[in-house]
Formats: C-alpha cells, sequence, structure tokens
C-alpha cells in the first residue's frame, strides 16, 4: 500500500475529511527548558554549603554556600563524585578535599534573585 493510499484509509476510519496531499502529523512539543531556583536544590545538612545541584547531562555541579549565599557551577564533575559527595559525613570537608580546587568553576550571577538588579 502506497502512502496516500494508507493516510486515505486512515482518514476513512477516523471518519475525517479526505486531505489532498500528504497528511503533516503533529510533532511532539520540544521540552521546555527548567530553570533551576533553590527550590530545586536539595537541602543540605552542611554548615557551608545551603544547597547543590547536579545536572547528569551536562557534569555540572551547582553549589550555593551558606556564609556568602553565593552560587557557582563546578564542571566535569563526575557522577560517582557527585553520589560519594552525598554520603560524606562532612560535606563541606569532602567538597573542599575533592571539588572546590580540582574543578573548573564559575560564579552564577543573580540566581535565586529576581529581579534583583533590573532597572525600568
Amino acid at each position: 500500500m502506497r502512502d496516500t493510499e494508507l493516510d486515505r484509509a486512515i482518514c476513512k476510519f477516523a471518519r475525517m475529511a479526505i486531505p489532498r496531499g500528504r497528511i503533516e502529523y503533529p510533532r511532539k512539543p520540544e521540552p521546555r527548558r527548567r530553570r533551576t531556583n533553590y527550590s530545586g536544590m536539595p537541602a543540605l545538612d552542611s554548615a557551608a554549603l545551603l544547597a547543590v545541584h547536579y545536572d547528569y547531562g551536562r557534569k555540572v555541579l551547582r553549589a550555593t554556600f551558606r556564609d556568602s549565599q553565593r552560587t557557582y557551577d563546578y564542571f566535569e564533575v563526575t557522577s560517582r563524585e557527585y553520589a560519594e559527595f552525598l554520603e560524606a559525613k562532612s560535606k563541606g570537608a569532602w567538597f573542599n578535599a575533592r571539588i572546590r580546587d580540582h574543578h573548573h568553576f564559575v560564579e552564577v550571577r543573580n540566581f535565586g534573585r529576581r529581579n534583583a538588579d533590573r532597572k525600568s
């Protein structure tokens, strides 16, 4: 059966008007990029770290520090390192020993602050 005949058979079965030419089937919408905020980050029982989030696809660990309230992205952190971090007794000490001086990082500006520096 040819494609056009199959399309017409589907339309007849569904009691739809038979369109001329090829039927365009709807595509699934692209997934929206989710913005991460404090509520999306698991809270920690740590004196140094307020919250962390790990992006498995990009291998990025996002950490917010309790004292400074600053957020940093640490790159090329493996999922194994993240799992070990979550299991550590002292998350701050483990973070300082294994992540802080061993991975490239950048500060995330205005993270969690809506319209803080926006001028109208």
